[in-house]
């Protein structure tokens, strides 16, 4: 969704049939590669953990070597579609895939309690993607997607680590909503969510979108706040973890909606 409304951003009242098929096929694509990559490198932890223990991998259901070669095949046609699109499109999409498994994956999930930082920038590439398919160059509004997209990651991680604590307790990942106290981690996710409220009103200000945009992002991001802020006084840290997580799947659909139609 976030793709899609981000080609849709950019392309105004054109509409190329071609290149949208290719940014979806390409997209998705790479970003399935990422996700077999990432499980061949997790083998190990996934098999610790509750939420991971089924996947194909873990269960000796596939091998690392089929697994390799998928994962080779998938990036392989991946950026072949990115790149007929533009050259630009194409490093985005690298520089996604490599921030996910390099950067991310081999090292800061395991080594550092930013991993989430770290891993937003490459959650932030489909965005880049979309955008750049559609204008083939970078402004204002690529660097703005860029933001809200990293902004709003960071709050939905954060919500994810708190429900699913106790497997990354077992597998030792030295996440930053695990590790510190509850109150930090809960100013942390506030003040990412007023960021990302003022990146999608630079939206609109900056020209990019209606009227119509910026009136209901801004009482969805009200609202996103206003349960951010609520967990300072609710004692169920996992049913206010849930709700931040549901919410923030809500507002990132209603976002990519509301910049595809641009009212």
């Amino acid at each position: 969704m976030t793709v899609i409304g981000s080609f849709f951003l950019a392309q105004h009242a054109t509409f190329n049939m071609g290149i949208f098929i290719l940014l979806l096929v390409g997209i998705s694509f790479v970003i399935a590669s990422g996700c077999v990559f990432n499980n061949i490198i997790d083998t190990d932890i996934d098999a610790l953990m509750t939420r991971t223990a089924d996947r194909a991998l873990v269960k000796g259901l596939i091998s690392e070597r089929v697994a390799l070669r998928f994962g080779v095949f998938l990036a392989g046609v991946g950026f072949l579609c990115l790149l007929s699109i533009n050259l630009l499109s194409f490093l985005f999409g690298v520089i996604g895939w490599f921030f996910y498994v390099v950067i991310y994956s081999l090292w800061a999930k395991r080594q550092s309690v930013y991993g989430t930082i770290i891993g937003s920038i490459s959650g932030a590439m489909p965005m880049a993607v979309g955008y750049s398919a559609g204008s083939n160059h970078i402004d204002s509004g690529l660097i703005l997607l860029i933001f809200i997209s990293i902004a709003w990651q960071i709050p939905h991680s954060y919500a994810i680590g708190l429900v699913r604590s106790e497997d990354y307790i077992k597998a030792n990942i030295p996440l930053f909503s695990v590790l510190h106290n509850d109150k930090k981690v809960k100013r942390h996710c506030a003040t990412y969510v007023i960021v990302f409220t003022v990146f999608c009103s630079l939206l609109f200000f900056q020209g990019y979108t209606g009227l119509f945009y910026w009136i209901v992002m801004m009482l969805l991001c009200l609202y996103w706040l206003y349960l951010s802020l609520k967990g300072f006084y609710t004692s169920n840290i996992q049913i206010w973890a849930k709700s931040m997580f549901l919410f923030s799947i809500v507002i990132i659909s209603s976002f990519s909606v509301l910049i595809g139609f641009n009212f």
